[in-house]
């Protein structure tokens, strides 16, 4: 934790003196008293209408006395929801060779080889095949295929995150939602993945298409998650905090792990069509079978995977879209079963957690839509405007 000081902008009569000690250190230990004499002064320095013996009590009580421009609630944020856990680097290079082979008139084949060097996880390499072949002979009409191997490292934020996403706040009288708190996992392990897909694609006059199948299988695959635990930054200290608590409701601690095996296994088609020479259209189809193989305290189904995805566009020219992403059936893993994201109270008072009861929460499925609209003007330069719109079911 970063400790208070004068440096750091904290005051030397800490919070933790004013609650044992109060507002004017009553009773207090010489080396205490001396503290808040100290800062009573350095308030009274910034602020000569807050006089020496009251001071501290304008501080912290009627937090109308500033201590180096920021009152007490500033200060005290500052000062509390604030780790230091050092400092950390990763040094990793990537390297690869592509080639393209022309078998004959209508076949392509195409090898890559990568190397990933890593002083984290050390040396990996890669390897993929992709085919190309002219159905019948005509350009037009194409079979592709690829097999190969993936690996994908974690980064610094799954790794070593420690950081609020967003703070808890109030959502109806008597209830709060819970805010996320990500931490990271530094005993993550890259994954490891055998990929395959086979597919067909062309175009005739304003009509292109598309249609693939792919299946991989990965070792270690990366999943967030909630822990279930929750992080209080203001943890109640009397009974009338309790009853408040709705207002500062803790976060959900969110963190990595690795899933030993699992497997993707989908289909992807694709439909494009000019109408004129201003207007075009898009519809897309996903189809996803997502499934976790081998850890019993996640779901079969991996986490933010919907199994169905539809995705719609239209476009005028280059200055207009509109497209929408339909998600089906997807694990949300930001929202909790058994009303887990708030924080509520029982029939005798008591703060209570949807999720604290053990084996009655679990990912919610959901079934939404994204859509956005975006513009583009050319006058001297480019310029952008977008807009986004989530619908849910």
């Amino acid at each position: 934790m970063v400790r208070c000081n004068a440096k750091r902008g904290c005051s030397t009569y800490t919070y933790g003196d004013y609650l044992a000690y109060g507002a004017y250190a009553t009773n207090a230990l010489a080396e205490v008293k001396k503290k808040w004499r100290e800062f009573a002064k350095q308030l009274h320095d910034q602020d000569p209408t807050h006089s020496l013996r009251m001071a501290v009590s304008h501080y912290y009580n009627s937090r109308t006395a500033a201590y180096n421009g920021k009152l007490f609630q500033e200060d005290y944020i500052t000062c509390q929801n604030r780790q230091s856990i050092g400092q950390v680097a990763i040094k990793k290079q990537n390297f690869f060779v592509q080639d393209t082979w022309q078998m004959n008139q209508n076949t392509i084949v195409s090898p890559i080889f990568r190397v990933d060097p890593s002083d984290l996880f050390g040396t990996n390499a890669t390897f993929n095949m992709g085919l190309t072949h002219n159905i019948g002979g005509k350009a037009n009409r194409r079979f592709k295929a690829n097999v190969g191997t993936g690996y994908t490292e974690p980064g610094m934020g799954e790794l070593y995150y420690s950081w609020e996403m967003y703070a808890g706040m109030p959502s109806g009288m008597g209830e709060g939602r819970l805010g996320y708190y990500w931490i990271g996992n530094p005993d993550l392990k890259p994954e490891k993945s055998v990929n395959f897909d086979i597919g067909i694609e062309g175009e005739n006059g304003k009509t292109s298409a598309r249609i693939n199948i792919f299946h991989n299988r990965i070792k270690d695959y990366m999943s967030t998650y909630f822990t279930g635990e929750v992080l209080d930054f203001n943890p109640p200290e009397t009974d009338w905090d309790k009853k408040m608590k709705w207002l500062t409701p803790p976060d959900m601690i969110y963190s990595f792990r690795n899933i030993g095996k699992a497997e993707i296994t989908g289909l992807e088609a694709e439909v494009t069509q000019q109408f004129d020479e201003h207007w075009s259209g898009k519809l897309g189809y996903t189809y996803l079978h997502a499934i976790n193989k081998s850890d019993p305290d996640m779901p079969k189904q991996l986490l933010d995977k919907p199994q169905h995805k539809v995705d719609i566009g239209v476009t005028y020219e280059n200055n207009a879209s509109l497209w929408g992403d339909y998600y089906i059936h997807m694990l949300d893993s930001n929202s909790v079963t058994n009303n887990g994201n708030y924080l509520t109270y029982d029939k005798d008072g008591n703060i209570q957690y949807g999720f604290s009861e053990k084996g009655k929460w679990g990912y919610q499925k959901k079934t939404f839509g994204l859509w956005n609209i975006l513009f583009q003007k050319k006058y001297r330069q480019r310029l952008y405007g977008i807009l986004r719109h989530r619908q849910s079911f």
